[in-house]
């Protein structure tokens, strides 16, 4: 009994990893671009989760990471702001200027929401 126990708790979590990049709450697709992206900013990774409701990016999260908090707020107002609202069709072809100041964060952030819609399209 033990072992059918344990193989069923190693099945759920072999099935949650493999889709753990993207959940589903109600209408909104939420991807994690942690393992999706690994374009670096200043410090490291600068994963979000992008959310996704109907298709336009509804909103943008950034988890924990290495950046300097002054260099992801300027970062967050001048430019994850700008996807908020945006049309997904429009990520890719939109050029969204970087922030003077935080060029390699901006770029990280530009490259993980790309990589975000590109999996939610892949995907959905």
């Amino acid at each position: 009994m033990k072992k059918y126990l344990v193989l069923a708790v190693i099945a759920f979590f072999c099935t949650i990893s493999a889709n753990a990049q993207m959940t589903k709450e109600g209408k909104v697709y939420k991807i994690n671009t942690e393992t999706l992206c690994n374009t670096k900013g200043y410090k490291g990774t600068t994963p979000l989760v992008v959310s996704i409701e109907g298709n336009q990016i509804s909103d943008i999260e950034v988890p924990r990471n290495q950046e300097g908090p002054k260099y992801m707020k300027m970062v967050y107002d001048g430019l994850i702001a700008k996807y908020v609202g945006m049309k997904i069709k429009d990520v890719e072809t939109n050029n969204v200027d970087a922030v003077t100041g935080a060029t390699f964060t901006s770029k990280a952030v530009i490259d993980n929401v790309k990589a975000a819609v590109k999996y939610f399209k892949e995907n959905k």
